[in-house]
């Protein structure tokens, strides 16, 4: 068991390093942290245009309604920047 936990420790240890170099990746200048700050939000705000307008004819999409389709796509956006932010800036380096 001990083993256990020093193993989940070592790597809440590197994930932690993961996202710490990845974050200082991005801020190294200010504008490319502008930048990833911006472009989910303007990403973020299209997709919720275009599934209102969609939900404006439909009441449901698949079973899904409009909540729900709202819900699934937040959770993929922050699925998304946590990816971006822990894996991709750092296989740059």
């Amino acid at each position: 068991m001990r083993r256990l936990v020093n193993r989940l420790f070592f790597y809440f240890k590197l994930y932690a390093c993961f996202i710490r170099f990845g974050i200082q990746d991005i801020l190294v200048y200010r504008l490319n942290g502008l930048l990833f700050g911006i472009a989910p939000i303007v990403w973020m705000g299209t997709v919720l245009i275009f599934i209102a307008t969609i939900f404006s004819k439909v009441k449901s999409l698949g079973g899904w309604t409009l909540w729900e389709v709202i819900f699934l796509t937040s959770v993929h956006e922050l699925i998304f920047i946590f990816t971006w932010t822990t894996f991709v800036t750092n296989l740059t380096s």
